[in-house]
């Protein structure tokens, strides 16, 4: 059913109305990014964010903010996180691409994992951040600062502390969720500045990610005496070594010793680039520990020596982080931006190789014959802590072949099963992203929960009841075009529910369906259509489009008969509305949809008094007040700006709408 509206009157029926489950953390917190190198850009200005261009470094600018002030602060929130932890965050270029373009949740070489942004929020919310997650694609951690609040470096009146807010933000971004003590950076509100996490902030990061781990080993390199061996690399003619340098105080020695031939000498070079924060001091040292050459690295950029080697000689490289100012405790020094952070180093002996930390990845890659269930492949497993376990891979299945994995279920100590949420997202090239499926041990299909994609681009799956310590099998196929994709799989004993809101029968004689939705405070909101046909089987589909009062689209997608599809918009506080449509061909007599709604963010609030200052915070901005149509509402919203519901979802007749709706 496809009609023309054009400034129409659209009657709806007087039905009810089903307040929403409250969530105090949304179910998508908890659970942290796969791999452990998580990258990081600052989009820019003009960039689109959900109907609205981010103006980020615009507005910050006219708080008196430079570029190189903004990311420091970022940095700063970052370390803090990184440093007690086994993670790493590196800055990358951002492409401006839309917040929520479709791709990869992580390793998109577009932008960062996560993404900040700047763009008007409501005036009760301070910021809002997407954690990590498979089911928002590239919205995870992606971090929004409200612009209508002005920011500064450190306290100031009539602003907020940027470090302050990033650092709550910084937490969401990789799965931590609100706190109710008052010390922790992650409390629910903004009250003053703050200088640091607290040891609970702490133990949450490393309960998500485990400790800091030095890649080259476990024992103690940090003498001449002591050195590690650089190993030998894929590439001729060089060796290569991937380190961490854990606090201010530590030191790495590596050695190596030249070919019989070097003409050339040697290159060292220490990579940090889109790695991590590290800012590391490097040196060449001789057998007696004389230094032939050193370097100190700018932050975001390699350091690469070139020494005039003898043949047959062992060389020593020194890598450590930033000195420390007179006067600085240590420990201070460690959380600071640049102390400490993973690095690779290499050597090479001839120009002509490749370095080999260029080509070194973290996400593993497949193309082994898996190709049955007896020939399945171990899927990767990126992360062991003692909560969760994150399995990764990126592989390609071939036109109307298979490919098969097989992981085994992590054990949650007390709890008897498990819930997994197996994501497959299309990689770059044509094709559709391809179809999953899971098996047990015995090659029995079992039964997965759709969760949230579209189909095309990307498919999350929830399967529960996992036993422990047990062999599963995944199963990808494809019956078009070759496909390239990523598959991550992450555990956890809570399970991610939609609020089912409606199911409806449409007609071929009736026209669209109009619901209102009333938002509380700025939100993600992931919305999810299911689609039946009654009559015989077409290509019937049902569309589904969310409006702001002024008739804007913000959001538009459809499901086709037997699918299910989500999507998720960041809205403002107030009234939109959504229109379900039914679109049916020769042989359906009606379509049936199921919509379903999940809040996936906890924003920080606003608290106009600093404790701390009580004379300098500025009240906030007011409201922007949104137009409203001529309405007979049945049942009231809940009064706009409170604490909870986050949303409500209302069905209430409308006499008219006073905007022009466009062509179905």
């Amino acid at each position: 059913m496809s009609n023309t509206r054009n400034s129409a009157i659209f009657k709806r029926p007087r039905l009810s109305v089903e307040t929403l489950e409250v969530r105090d953390t949304p179910a998508l917190f908890g659970v942290g990014w796969n791999d452990r190198h998580v990258t990081v850009s600052e989009v820019p200005d003009g960039t689109a964010v959900d109907g609205v261009n981010s103006n980020l470094f615009s507005a910050l600018g006219a708080d008196g903010l430079s570029a190189a002030q903004i990311q420091n602060e970022v940095s700063r929130a970052l370390a803090m996180w990184s440093t007690p932890a086994n993670l790493n965050f590196g800055f990358v270029a951002d492409t401006g691409a839309p917040l929520g373009a479709a791709g990869l949740s992580q390793g998109d070489a577009r932008f960062g994992d996560i993404r900040i942004y700047g763009r008007p929020l409501d005036s009760n919310v301070l910021a809002i951040t997407t954690p990590p997650s498979a089911l928002v694609e590239t919205r995870a951690g992606d971090i929004v600062l409200n612009t209508n609040f002005h920011f500064s470096v450190g306290a100031a009146p009539g602003k907020f502390d940027l470090f302050t807010t990033l650092l709550q933000e910084t937490g969401h971004a990789i799965g931590i969720g609100n706190s109710t003590a008052t010390d922790s950076a992650m409390y629910e509100t903004y009250g003053g500045v703050r200088t640091a996490i607290s040891s609970g902030d702490a133990a949450s990061v490393v309960g998500l990610y485990g400790i800091r781990v030095d890649p080259a080993g476990t024992g103690d390199n940090n003498s001449l005496n002591k050195a590690f061996a650089l190993t030998s690399s894929p590439a001729t003619s060089t060796l290569y070594i991937k380190g961490d340098i854990g606090t201010s105080t530590d030191l790495d020695y590596y050695k190596f010793t030249t070919p019989a031939a070097i003409p050339q000498g040697v290159t060292v070079n220490v990579r940090t680039a889109g790695l991590s924060l590290l800012v590391p001091r490097v040196e060449i040292q001789d057998g007696k520990g004389n230094t032939l050459a050193s370097a100190s690295g700018v932050p975001g950029q390699d350091i690469s020596l070139t020494l005039p080697a003898a043949a047959k000689t062992t060389y020593y490289v020194v890598v450590r982080g930033p000195a420390i100012q007179a006067g600085t405790d240590p420990l201070t020094a460690t959380f600071t931006p640049g102390a400490t952070g993973a690095y690779k180093v290499s050597a090479i002996f001839d120009s002509a190789a490749t370095d080999p930390a260029t080509l070194d990845s973290t996400v593993s890659t497949t193309t082994a014959a898996n190709t049955t269930l007896a020939k399945a492949v171990t899927l990767p497993a990126v992360s062991t802590p003692t909560t969760l376990a994150n399995y990764s891979v990126s592989a390609l299945v071939s036109s109307g072949a298979s490919g098969y994995f097989k992981f085994v279920s992590p054990d949650f100590d007390d709890k008897k099963t498990s819930v997994a949420l197996l994501a497959i997202v299309r990689g770059p090239g044509n094709g559709v992203v391809p179809k999953i499926e899971i098996y047990d041990k015995d090659g029995k299909l079992i039964n997965a929960e759709f969760v949230t994609g579209d189909g095309e681009d990307s498919t999350t799956l929830q399967v529960r009841g996992l036993a422990k310590k047990t062999t599963y099998f995944v199963k990808i196929s494809t019956d078009g075009a070759p496909v390239n994709y990523q598959l991550d799989a992450d555990f956890r004993t809570v399970t991610v529910d939609y609020t089912k809101v409606e199911s409806k029968t449409i007609t071929a004689a009736e026209g669209p369906v109009f619901r209102s939705l009333y938002i509380a405070r700025a939100q993600v909101i992931s919305y999810s259509l299911s689609t039946t046909a009654l009559g015989a089987n077409s290509p019937s589909a049902t569309t589904v489009t969310i409006y702001d009062m002024a008739g804007q689209a913000l959001s538009s997608w459809n499901t086709k008969i037997g699918t299910s599809a989500a999507r998720a918009v960041l809205l403002m506080p107030g009234e939109y509305v959504m229109v379900i449509d039914g679109h049916m061909t020769a042989g359906s007599t009606a379509v049936t949809y199921n919509l379903s709604l999940m809040t996936l963010t906890d924003p920080i609030g606003i608290n106009p008094v600093d404790p701390n200052n009580p004379t300098t915070l500025a009240p906030p901005p007011p409201a922007v007040p949104m137009p409203t149509p001529d309405t007979t509402v049945i049942a009231p919203p809940p009064p706009i700006g409170s604490p909870s519901p986050d949303f409500t979802f209302v069905i209430r007749t409308v006499s008219y709408f006073a905007w022009m709706m466009p062509m179905m």
